[in-house]
């Protein structure tokens, strides 16, 4: 379901998606409902259909942007305390304008839309690395706890020649539970490694060429963070392992010997160090927010 602000004097607006079973078809229909609250939304729902929502099938909660900037402490507490909605379940922002026009998109591979992110989400995290994958009792847990702050996954509504497609692009920021900024799917990657939830996904580097022209398939990564005081400062160390097999090459030089080899893992190391300091000074400078759990 979607959670946005709400219409006709209530505070909120929720957008249930559903399987339809009632004809010979599957198919997927939407219910919408306000409230002053998030758990009086549900309850309202019951005016408009003749069976009881079941949230325990619930995978997927997405949170509009203006909602997410307010904060998102209210959207979350009855989820917390309610018997049926699993803690498993996935949330993400909305980057659209509201977050029930991210259910009002056809699925591509799926009958219902939620089915799709919530298949998606776990296949970016095991193939694509460019989105955090954040369960809700994660989401919890990191708004409660002490020298961390929120991130969650982002989606935005893309046209294409052949219709709508939503598509997971990037990660929010938050500071305590309000919404900051937004990181790309980039910087996404990056954040991925400092916090050592890297298992796939590619690294782009380039050689001779001022565009990327050699692409690494990352096969294993492990990353070790520290912390030293030295003269009254405290520093983190931060210490990446990554091997990467070869998956493409834009060049007319042949990088397949022994120097050619440690030449192009000098550039992906550069290019990995580079983008790691590049993304935490911005989120020092931008958005003064512990995403890195640096504490």
């Amino acid at each position: 379901f979607a959670i946005d602000k709400g219409e006709q004097g209530k505070k909120y607006h929720l957008t249930f998606e559903l399987l339809n079973l009632s004809e010979e078809k599957q198919s997927a229909r939407l219910l919408e409902s306000d409230g002053d609250t998030i758990y009086d939304a549900v309850r309202n729902s019951l005016s408009k259909t003749q069976k009881k929502l079941f949230f325990s099938d619930c995978k997927v909660v997405i949170i509009s942007k203006e909602l997410a900037a307010e904060g998102i402490s209210p959207l979350i507490d009855w989820i917390s305390r309610d018997a049926e909605p699993r803690q498993t379940m996935n949330m993400i922002v909305s980057k659209e304008e509201t977050a029930a026009e991210v259910l009002r998109v056809k699925p591509v591979t799926d009958v219902l839309q939620g089915i799709e992110l919530w298949n998606t989400l776990q296949l970016d995290s095991t193939a694509l690395s460019k989105t955090p994958g954040v369960r809700f009792y994660e989401a919890v847990n990191m708004l409660g706890g002490e020298g961390t702050s929120l991130i969650l996954p982002t989606i935005s509504v893309k046209k294409t020649n052949s219709g709508e497609v939503t598509e997971l692009d990037g990660t929010a920021v938050f500071k305590k539970d309000k919404l900051v900024g937004n990181l790309d799917g980039d910087e996404s990657r990056f954040l991925l490694f400092i916090k050592n939830n890297i298992s796939d996904g590619l690294v782009l580097t380039n050689i001779d060429s001022e565009e990327k022209n050699i692409t690494l398939e990352i096969l294993e990564s492990q990353t070790k963070v520290s912390s030293v005081i030295s003269n009254g400062s405290p520093t983190i160390n931060i210490e990446i392992k990554t091997k990467a097999a070869v998956g493409e090459i834009h060049s007319t030089k042949d990088y397949l010997t022994e120097a050619g080899l440690q030449e192009i893992a000098r550039s992906a190391e550069a290019t990995l160090k580079s983008g790691v300091s590049d993304l935490i000074k911005k989120v020092q400078n931008e958005y003064d927010s512990d995403i890195f759990c640096f504490g």
